[in-house]
């Protein structure tokens, strides 16, 4: 796929010897991308959700939205970068990613309203099997070896791990209402379920349509963005009501957190365009499983900054969790090797070339000599014709 639609780092020039967006390459710097951009997405979100206590979700993501949109905007008009122009036609092909997208997020957080991060941590690695299967089951991705299950194993028990000590209390994973016993455990656990199917049908869903569409990486930031808009737009509205009629959006101390936070979020805004071109690109290029195990792994960093940044508590627990779930990585990555060098290894068929002028002069003969001309070939087309459109 060309890759004109690059930053000009790239020059426009996908493929070219020693590019850096060269097919060989392309992969291993997306996930280097991606993983980066998700660190850095994760560690300003967690900023401006906890330390200034921002609790409306929505229309945070929102802002980011729009942000992503005007700054495509402005890089496209200062000649920066291309996309094609927006078309109803395919927005409407995109229009379900975009509400699988909102779907995804506001289950999360329905789920993690009834659930503890670390028990919600471990259903949602259990996704990256699904979407394994999702994805070999659609037929977009490569098959599930015995090396990939172990390294999907291994990072479900890293979870296991890391948050043993909260799963088994006496509250068993649940928090507030589902803790109390004022709403049931049933209805936490379906929350997490709703939330692993999204999670699963986003992932997939996003490399279909990006395939069936032939969407371009700032194509893919364009409409993802610009339609997920409005739907969290309305979702703030309807969702976040309350805080919407109280006009307490965070916690001020002074006129200076006001500042503060402002800045933040404009930061926040800014990376979150950087992911939404890094994911784009590391799912065209490598396979949604990729994807989500390159996220599900970006814990490891994000574990640590936790601990550094964030004065998270530092338990023996954890740090044999993030120990398995650096072996995980190292095991998929394996995986995935093996799976190459064994596509490598697989002798490619002698291509023939679909127009030649000797064969085709050959071919004309031999069914003149038949006396079948057009007729043998059907509709009037005449052998040349044929074998041009073949």
């Amino acid at each position: 796929m060309s890759g004109s639609n690059y930053l000009p780092l790239h020059n426009g020039a996908a493929g070219s010897k020693g590019s850096l967006s060269s097919s060989a390459a392309q992969p291993v710097l997306s996930v280097i991308a991606y993983a980066s951009s998700s660190i850095l997405m994760t560690v300003t979100n967690k900023y401006v959700l906890s330390s200034y206590k921002f609790t409306m979700n929505f229309l945070f993501l929102a802002i980011q939205c729009g942000t992503v949109v005007l700054l495509l905007e402005l890089f496209r008009a200062l000649g920066l970068l291309t996309h094609r122009p927006f078309r109803w036609s395919e927005a409407k092909a995109w229009f379900p990613v975009s509400v699988l997208l909102c779907a995804m997020i506001y289950t999360g957080s329905k789920a993690l309203q009834y659930l503890s991060v670390p028990l919600f941590t471990v259903f949602k690695n259990t996704t990256i099997i699904a979407i394994a299967y999702a994805e070999r089951f659609m037929g977009q991705g490569s098959p599930v070896s015995p090396l990939m299950l172990l390294s999907f194993m291994l990072m479900v028990g890293s979870s296991l791990v890391a948050g043993w000590s909260h799963i088994t209390d006496e509250s068993g994973g649940l928090k507030g209402e589902a803790a109390k016993g004022e709403v049931g455990w049933q209805v936490a656990y379906l929350w997490m379920l709703a939330n692993c199917a999204t999670s699963a049908a986003y992932s997939v869903g996003m490399r279909i349509v990006q395939r069936t569409v032939a969407f371009r990486d700032y194509d893919t930031v364009l409409y993802n963005n610009a339609l997920a808009l409005p739907l969290l737009v309305a979702a703030s509205l309807f969702v976040e009501a309350d805080q919407w009629r109280s006009g307490r959006f965070y916690e001020a101390r002074s006129d200076s957190d006001t500042t503060g936070l402002i800045w933040v979020v404009a930061i926040s805004s800014v990376t979150s365009f950087y992911i939404s071109y890094a994911s784009s690109w590391c799912v065209r290029v490598t396979s949604s499983t990729t994807f989500s195990m390159v996220g599900a792994l970006n814990k490891l960093p994000i574990a640590v900054a936790g601990m550094v940044l964030f004065d998270d508590p530092v338990t023996t627990a954890q740090v044999v969790g993030v120990a398995i779930a650096f072996i995980a990585g190292i095991v998929y990555a394996q995986a995935k090797n093996v799976q190459s060098a064994a596509a490598r290894a697989v002798p490619k068929a002698p291509s023939v070339p679909s127009h030649s002028p000797s064969l085709e002069k050959s071919f004309s003969v031999h069914v003149e000599d038949n006396g079948r001309g057009n007729g043998h070939l059907g509709n009037g087309t005449g052998g040349e014709g044929k074998l041009g459109k073949e």
